[in-house]
């Protein structure tokens, strides 16, 4: 049984015990198809196949995505279903569904079948598909231009019916395959996709049409390719005796081709898709679309550094796993799917296809390439690292605390419905875990809930089984998600910062610049990371704002899109409406509501986080704070960070300032005033690298408070301190913005920061509140006060400052310690008591721990009394109490501290000393100082003018220095510096230095060195001198004594002493003149000496002299410049040269003969600069000498062997002096040949040869002309001869016809000889002889039947011999003779091949007869495979005799249409139609590939013969089978059929002696007859010449042994070849079908080009012809109507001089009667309108398709007397009929029918 996987194609049907009219139920479908591009690529793809892995393309990919396609929020697919889904697991009609997705790669395919290009193509429109088995194939070619990616095939069903004996009408079924073949793929193998096997059932009257989809695969290369689509029927109909008629016919009518235009354009790179086709049926318009994807994949952190682990992402939720400890180091790994918000915003900035990468990457990440790394310069990544990894944390997703509660349940199925009995606020979508207590459930863990009603009192989950059951249970809410997701889509154009916001909100994060990159800060936990009290910011210190009390929101509703629903969905904050209701902020200010959208977000969880956080942070978060700071604080903090702020006016208390001194574990503080140490008291500073850093206080000591552990390092002096006491910590901000104003400063505005508000927000916990304050403690006074006098200055107007002694007043300074708590100070104070003011105090307020009283008067008591005040303004309850009298007085000014000189070695001296300061330590007593007087000397009253040298006298200066030039102070000095007051008294004590002046000292390390003729000497100059040196002075005696100066420390002369020495005496002078200590330098120039080691080496043509300079006499040697070269004397220079190498060119005038051998002696000597030979400079005496003679090479060893046709001499390298560049090759004094290597090739045509071979130098090659020369330079040889032998013969001889005989072919095999190279050429191919001779000597001319050459191992051969007579067998003989490369022969190898004939055709299967089919079946006989061929075809004739005649192979008949009449077949199965009856016997002989055919028996019988009966065919009519004669004569026609005419137009008829018949050449040169009108010499005979086809006589084409002689044909249309043949059949035919079948068979290798047509015409003579459709092939069809003659015409046109001969031509003429039949039902008023003229009756329309109707019989079906009337239009092509019935009255009745119609 053959199993049938078919598409169900369904109507229905009824049968029933009274007559059913079934209605059609079967219609044509319409497809609905969507390409949606659902997202920038590359996307991860759907998400439930992706979550599962099922691997993209895949089938499991593909089912399981089509649970994430909703059509109107409906699922394709439903989520339960199996990855084998039923029809009703989808919420759809998928009968005609087609899904491909594209994931939005660069390099992605385009999705087919939605291009714009569709060519229709008919198929077989009008061919009815009736039996199984039955099958059109409709082929068409596919090119590189135009591929086609898909085909929709069009089936129809013309009717499906069945019609039984009892009335009924019935619907049917039938099968069909649809296959296709693609020549590329699987070697061109048909193939049935699985959903192509259809069942359709139902009933239809009319063409119902199937469309079905195949997909094409892609083309395998470029080259053009053949397509076959095949439709194949699949059923019979059916053999219910009981039906009388029944319609399940199928047409391949036609199919549509579906191109791919702009391929490229089409693929829709970098886009993902979605591409659909569904019956439309299921939608009364487009659905809307909907997918659920897993988005764009996006580059996230790599592999972290010190091996930290690589993050993963989870496939279900996106989430980034960070590993433990993982340390990001700024490499990003590749693209994939992630949902971390945080990567989407990175993405998106740097994204150049949809995001800001144009704008945001440098111009180096922008090109190709350039941004693999993933690490965007212009961005902080480690930013967005930290944010990520706070976004990614898990969290709880419940809503609300607590996350248990129980309840009652009810299970149906699997349907659970529980009821809690109050507000359990779970919702649609929540994961819960249910434990069922009690009752049969399952407890299942990790479930989502499906309904929720009241707010959770009620909820449906599913349970694991199908069972029913009650009982309790207790349902726990929530698992864990990431803090923060972002599933959303971004559809929309939006400006960039606010897109760029809010995907930052969706983490709750902000973007920011600063520090030339991009960042982003976030809202989530942090430490404070900078203190900020009243001395690091300005005077104006913190301004707070609080919040609107509108503006805070205490019922939030958060609105997001539901995945599971897909719809928006909604969560809010409080949860209920009683929770609303209790709420403490609804309860004060009243409920105010605030709605937002959750961008991105898909989780009821985070959306209710967010909806938290929302609330939490308006009712909690409500004050801003703004203050002004400096620089170094404004650049280290950034929006986001966390700060701490002590202000000193909200806490009560300072508590923070600045450090004046630190260690790592004790600080020094500006003030400690108001702080009390208490054993949990902590201490933050901010350290050196901007870090803030908080210890433990272990105690304070004055100003100095120690922490119990050390800082990490210990904070920079003027840094900031804060101290923190459990009464009173600092209060927590988050900086919002920093703006730069002016003077440097930064203005920062900061939001209230509550670190317990995130626990609240995901925990449930409360919100805990900081104290910050202890303004509400009680405040202490002063312990005790301190009173200082001092003077102060006075200005009343600046320009009497120096002058006005009334400036000069007195001060009281009053003291205290700072009191913990006390932010300032009430001082009330009076003056003494005998002033009369002591009941007239004055109040003031501070707020530092002083106040100071200027002007006071002296000799007057003054009193103070202080209190402390706190921030809030309370007034300590005691006071502290201090007096003081005011004393007064006036002194010198004091002495200078110290005096200093500094020696500028270009200027002078400058005296420095410390400026007298009036302090408060000694009562400012020197504010009336005037000015300081310096003096030269050691004793101040004979002191000196350090200038003028005046006596007694110095220079007065108000500066605290003084300038002295270099004239003033050229030697050792000391000075001396007094201060005075205005008052003219000077300091007491005088302050003195003593300044010491150096000259310099000896120069150092003197060089002399020699260039280009020069002596330079250099020096460093002296290590001590006080001032500058200026210049050096030198000595030199050149015949006179000379004195010059240099500016530098380097001196040159001419080198002009060669041979003796000069001395140089140098000094060096300073800017005063002071001049150093001498120094000499003597200089001596040495001779160059004699080159050393003189050598001589030879190159190819010359010989070098190599020489080394000789050793130096000394550095100051004379620079050597060149060398001068002599010969034989050493006098006579022959060149002169700068290296230390000459070359000498070997010849007879270099080395001239000196007894038969090259010699001569060369002498060097150096040349160096002289002065007075500036051109060539002086020769040295010194010369070196070298003596070089030349020999020659002496004669080398050869040897010799064979490579190809080549003798190979060899021989060993020989060199003389020179080496040797080529070789002579000699025979006898004759030069030969030349070799430039140690080889020479000889053309082997010889047996034996003998050979000198002399060594050739460049010294030779260079003599040639020169005979002598060349005698002298020449090699020496020796006699050397060469010998060769002849191939020895193959081996290993075989031959073999292949398996079963291979295809025809005998191929000999065979191992070749060995080759020698020492005796043999090498072997270049093998002569082949095939001869009928069985020994090699006795090989003829005669005898040969085959010469070939060739180079291979084997020989192929056709075998195209024959058994002759009643032989058995045939036998040849092969002789392989080996050939050189010069074409000697070797010894002969035979291999002798013998072959038999085919056996017997066994008999195997039934042969039968079937109406007018014979059906012959036969065995194939055994082949042996070593001396029989492979079975080419069998033969099949027929006998029309009885008994043992009829077996008679000779005397029966070919009954085939080939020229030779023969039936030739190569299967084993043949069907012959036969068009008259009779009984035949079918003889059946089997042939080899060379023709051999089976032996007849001794009764000339082949052994296969069958003997049947055949009937007269039905429904068929041959009227004519006709092969032509080529003439009108000689037809063997029976009259009145006969052949009206013949015509030849360059058509050559001959009679053709081995077929026994007149054939056809075309084109050939012919008259009007088919008589060539040529000779044969005009056509043939040429100029002979071996390029031309011709021949130079005919003895020369009779020699060329060929069997016909027709090339060259004209060429051309305009040489075209056409015969005709009229055929009249002698009278009309109503309608039949022509055939011609034509053997073509081409003569020559170039092409023809053939055609033929079939003409028709009516009548015997006279009539037109209607001209018919020419054909390319070899046989022509038409159907024709109304005629008698057949004109049949063939044309031929060479296109290279080659032609086609015609061998037969067959005509038959028949035609096949087809019958229609089927039921109607005819109403009196039916009528139809044609042509605008109104026809009565009711229409039938026939199920066949005629060309002409020969009869119509209709048959009423009535119970009365009905007459039935036919108004049918005999016309071609007929489609209808009218039918009309009357009663016996004459009047239109209306009735049911029959009808039957006969026709062709």
């Amino acid at each position: 049984m053959e199993m049938f996987n078919e598409e169900l194609i369904s109507g229905t049907g009824s049968k029933g015990s009274t007559p059913v009219n079934q209605e059609d139920n079967l219609n044509s479908k319409a497809t609905a198809k969507i390409l949606d591009a659902v997202s920038e690529g590359e996307i991860a793809g759907f998400a439930t196949p992706f979550e599962e892995e099922h691997l993209f393309g895949s089938s499991a990919y593909g089912i399981a995505g089509q649970k994430d396609i909703f059509f109107n929020k409906t699922p394709l697919l439903q989520p339960t279903a199996s990855l084998s889904p039923t029809a009703d697991d989808y919420n759809f009609n998928t009968e005609n569904l087609f899904l491909e997705t594209k994931n939005g790669s660069e390099d992605q395919e385009i999705i087919t079948g939605f291009s714009q290009a569709r060519t229709v193509v008919s198929a077989f429109p009008n061919d009815d598909l009736d039996d199984a088995g039955e099958n059109k194939i409709l082929s068409f070619t596919d090119t590189e231009t135009a591929r086609v990616s898909q085909v929709v095939v069009i089936v129809g069903i013309p009717a499906l019916f069945a019609a039984f004996n009892s009335g009924d009408v019935t619907g049917s079924n039938l099968r069909y395959t649809i296959s296709k073949s693609v020549s590329d793929i699987n070697g061109g193998a048909f193939t049935t996709p699985p959903d192509k096997n259809i069942l359709v059932t139902g009933r239809t009257n009319d063409l119902f049409q199937q469309f079905h989809t195949i997909k094409i695969p892609k083309a395998t290369n470029t080259s053009a390719r053949t397509i076959q689509i095949k439709v194949l029927k699949f059923n019979a109909q059916d053999t219910n005796t009981d039906i009388i008629q029944q319609g399940n016919s199928i047409r391949f009518m036609s199919i549509i081709k579906v191109i791919e235009t702009d391929e490229e354009t089409r693929r829709y790179k970098n886009t993902a898709l979605v591409g659909l086709e569904i019956d439309a049926e299921n939608f009364s318009s487009v659905p809307k679309r909907s997918y659920l994807l897993k988005g764009i994949q996006i580059r996230i952190p790599g592999a972290g550094a010190n091996d930290s682990g690589t993050p993963d992402v989870d496939r279900k939720t996106g989430r980034i796993e960070y590993p433990t400890n993982y340390v990001f180091d700024g490499t990003m790994q590749e693209a994939k799917f992630c949902a971390c918000p945080v990567f989407v915003l990175y993405d998106i900035l740097t994204n150049t296809r949809y995001g800001f990468g144009d704008q945001i990457l440098t111009p180096l990440e922008k090109v190709a390439g350039g941004f693999s790394s993933g690490n965007a310069q212009n961005i902080d990544l480690f930013s967005f690292v930290e944010a990520s990894k706070y976004a990614n944390t898990l969290v709880s997703d419940r809503r609300t605390n607590p996350t248990s509660i129980s309840g009652t349940y009810v299970q149906t199925g699997t349907r659970v419905v529980i009821n809690f009995g109050t507000e359990s606020k779970l919702q649609e979508g929540d994961l819960v875990s249910c434990d069922y207590t009690s009752g049969a459930a399952t407890d299942r863990a990790n479930t989502r809930v499906r309904k929720s009603r009241n707010n959770g009192i009620s909820i449906r989950v599913a349970a694991v089984n199908a069972i029913s059951t009650s009982g309790n249970v207790t349902v726990t809410k929530g698992n864990t998600e990431p803090r923060f997701s972002f599933n959303g889509v971004i559809n929309t154009q939006q400006d960039a910062f606010k897109l760029l916001n809010k995907v930052a909100s969706v983490f709750r994060g902000a973007v920011y610049f600063s520090e030339g990159k991009i960042k982003i800060t976030q809202d989530r936990p942090s430490d404070p990371v900078y203190l900020f009290n009243r001395s690091n910011v300005t005077q104006a210190g913190f301004t707070y704002e609080g919040s609107d009390i509108k503006t805070r929101s205490n019922c939030v509703i958060v609105r997001y899109f539901n995945n599971t629903s897909q719809q928006i969905d909604y969560v809010q904050h409080p949860v209920t409406a009683t929770d609303v209701q209790n709420d403490p902020f609804v309860i004060k200010y009243g409920v105010n509501k605030k709605q937002v959208d959750a961008f991105g977000c898909t989780s009821s969880g985070q959306a209710s986080r967010l909806a938290r956080f929302i609330y939490y942070s308006e009712n909690f978060l409500t004050e801003t704070c703004t203050f002004t700071t400096t620089s170094d604080a404004g650049v280290v903090v950034k929006p986001g960070m966390v700060i701490s702020i002590s202000d000193p006016v909200r806490s009560g208390t300072r508590l923070a300032g600045r450090i004046t001194a630190a260690s790592t574990t004790q600080i020094t503080v500006d003030s400690i005033s108001g702080i009390s140490f208490s054993s949990d008291d902590k201490l933050s500073v901010i350290l050196g690298n901007g870090n803030m850093e908080t210890k433990d206080v272990s105690g304070i000591s004055g100003s100095v408070i120690t922490v119990s552990s050390a800082f990490t390092s210990a904070p920079n002096v003027n840094s900031v301190w804060l101290y923190e006491k459990t009464t009173a910590v600092p209060s927590t901000w988050r900086i919002v913005t920093i703006e730069q104003a002016e003077n440097l400063q930064y203005t920062i505005t900061a939001i209230t920061y509550n670190s317990t508000l995130y626990n609240a927000i995901e925990g449930g916990t409360d919100v805990e509140a900081r104290d910050i304050t202890d303004l509400d403690e009680k405040i202490a006074a002063p312990s005790a006060l301190t009173i200082r006098e001092s003077l102060y200055k006075h200005v009343p107007n600046k320009n009497t400052f120096a002058t006005n002694d009334g400036n000069i007043r007195i001060q009281l300074r009053v003291g205290w310690e700072g009191v913990s708590g006390a932010v300032k100070y009430k001082v009330i104070y009076t003056k003494g008591a005998d002033t009369g003011h002591e009941d007239n105090p004055v109040e003031v307020i501070v707020r530092r721990t002083e106040f100071e009283l200027r002007n006071v008067d002296a000799g007057n008591e003054y009193t103070f009394k202080v209190q402390s005040i706190n921030a809030g303004g309370l007034l300590s309850a005691n006071s502290v109490t201090a007096s003081r009298v005011v004393i007064g007085k006036s002194e010198p000014p004091s002495d200078v501290a110290s005096l200093s000189a500094t020696i500028d070695p270009n200027d002078g001296v400058g005296l420095n000393w410390v400026p007298v300061v009036a302090l408060q330590s000694n009562g400012f007593k020197d504010l009336d100082l005037a000015g300081y007087e310096v003096r030269k000397g050691t004793v101040w009253d004979n002191g000196t003018h350090p200038e003028t040298g005046a006596a007694s006298s110095g220079i007065r200066v108000q500066a605290t220095n003084l300038f002295l030039p270099v004239e003033f102070i050229k030697a050792t000095s000391t000075f001396m510096v007094k201060a005075y007051d205005t008052s003219g008294n000077f300091s007491t004590n005088a302050t003195s230095t003593a300044v010491t002046i150096n000259n310099p000292s000896v120069i150092q390390n003197a060089v002399t060195t020699a260039e280009n003729g020069f002596i330079k000497i250099r020096w460093d100059a002296p290590a001590t001198h006080s001032y500058k040196i200026k210049n050096y002075k030198i000595t030199f005696n050149d015949g006179s004594v000379k004195t010059i100066f240099a500016d530098s420390t380097e001196f040159q002369t001419p080198g002009s002493w060669v041979g003796s020495s000069r001395v140089f005496t140098i000094r060096a002078v300073d800017v005063a003149g002071n001049e150093g200590t001498s120094s000499d330098v003597t200089v001596t120039i040495p001779d160059p000496g004699t080159p050393d080691n003189l050598t001589h080496s030879f190159t190819t043509d010359s010989v070098v002299l190599k020489w080394e300079e000789a050793a130096s006499a000394g550095a100051l040697q004379p620079p050597v410049i060149g060398y001068r070269i002599y010969r034989n004397n050493g006098t006579d220079s022959i060149a002169q040269i700068k290296g230390t190498e000459f070359t000498l060119l070997v010849n007879d005038t270099n080395f001239p003969n000196s007894g038969g051998t090259a010699q001569a002696s060369y002498q060097v000597a150096a040349v160096y600069a002289d002065p007075a030979f500036p051109t060539d400079g002086r020769a040295s005496t010194n010369q070196a000498t070298r003596t070089i003679s030349i020999s020659v090479a002496s004669a080398p060893s050869p040897s010799f062997s064979f490579e190809l046709d080549f003798a190979i001499v060899k021989w060993n390298e020989v060199n003389g002096s020179l080496p040797t560049i080529r070789y002579g090759i000699f025979e006898g004094s004759s030069l030969i040949g030349e070799a430039d290597s140690r080889e020479f090739r000889l053309k082997a045509n010889f047996t034996t040869k003998t050979i000198q071979i002399k060594a050739l130098s460049a010294a030779y090659i260079n003599s040639v002309g020169d005979t002598a020369a060349q005698a002298l330079f020449i090699g020496t040889g020796s006699n050397f001869t060469i010998t060769r032998q002849n191939l020895s013969a193959p081996t290993s001889g075989s031959f073999a016809l292949g398996s079963e005989g291979g295809l025809g072919f005998v191929t000999s095999s065979w191992t070749p000889p060995t080759v020698n190279p020492a005796n043999h050429l090498d072997l270049k191919d093998f002569k082949i002889i095939r001869s009928s001779s069985s020994t090699f000597a006795g090989i003829t001319t005669g005898n040969t039947e085959l010469t070939v050459i060739q180079d291979t191992e084997s020989f192929k051969e056709e075998v195209s011999w024959k058994v002759t007579g009643q032989n058995d067998s045939i036998s040849k003989y092969y002789y392989i003779i080996p050939r050189d490369l010069l074409n000697n022969e070797g010894t002969a190898l035979q291999i002798p091949v013998q072959i038999f004939r085919p056996g017997e055709v066994p008999t195997s299967g039934t042969c039968e007869v079937i109406d007018n089919n014979v059906l012959l079946r036969w065995g194939k006989p055994a082949v042996n495979s070593t001396n029989q061929l492979k079975i080419d075809h069998y033969e099949i004739r027929k006998h029309t005799g009885s008994g043992l005649a009829s077996q008679v192979w000779s005397t029966s008949s070919p009954i085939g249409k080939g020229a030779d009449g023969k039936t030739i077949t190569s299967s084993r199965f043949s069907v012959i139609f036969e068009t008259v009856a009779g009984t035949f016997t079918y003889l059946i002989k089997a042939y080899d590939t060379a023709g051999n055919e089976t032996k007849d028996d001794q009764n000339g019988s082949p052994g296969f013969f069958k003997s049947l009966s055949v009937s007269q065919p039905p429904d068929f009519v041959l009227n004519a089978d006709y092969d032509s004669v080529f003439s009108t004569s000689g037809t063997g026609l029976t009259s009145p059929q006969e052949i009206d005419s013949v015509a030849f137009t360059n058509c050559l008829k001959i009679f053709d002696s081995v077929l026994n018949k007149n054939i056809l050449y075309l084109p050939v040169l012919t008259n009007s007859s088919g008589v060539g009108t040529q000779t044969w010499e005009e056509h043939f005979i040429g100029t002979g010449s071996s390029s031309s086809p011709q021949f130079a006589n005919i003895s020369a084409i009779q020699s060329a042994g060929f069997s016909a002689y027709l090339e060259p044909a004209p060429t051309g249309d305009s040489g075209k070849g056409e015969y005709q043949e009229v055929f009249d059949f002698g009278t009309n035919l109503a309608s039949s079908k022509v055939s011609t079948l034509a053997e073509f068979a081409n003569q020559g290798s170039g092409t023809v080009n053939q055609s033929q047509r079939l003409d028709l015409a009516s009548g015997d003579s006279g009539g037109t012809f209607s001209d018919g459709t020419e054909s390319n092939s070899n046989a022509a069809q038409r159907f024709g109507t109304a005629f008698q003659r057949v004109r049949y015409k063939t044309k031929a046109v060479s296109v290279a001089g080659s032609l086609t001969r015609i061998t037969n031509l067959n005509l038959t003429i028949d035609v096949k009667i087809k019958n229609d039949t089927g039921i109607g039902t005819a109403n009196a008023t039916d009528s139809i309108v044609i042509g605008g003229v109104t026809k009565q009756g009711t229409t039938v329309n026939f199920n066949v398709n005629f060309v002409d109707v020969q009869g119509i019989a209709v048959t009423p079906n009535t119970t009365s007397a009905v007459i039935a009337v036919v108004d049918f239009q005999d016309i071609p092509n007929p489609s209808s009929f009218r039918v009309l019935l009357y009663n016996t009255s004459g009047v239109r009745v209306s009735g049911n029918f029959t009808w039957q119609c006969r026709g062709t």
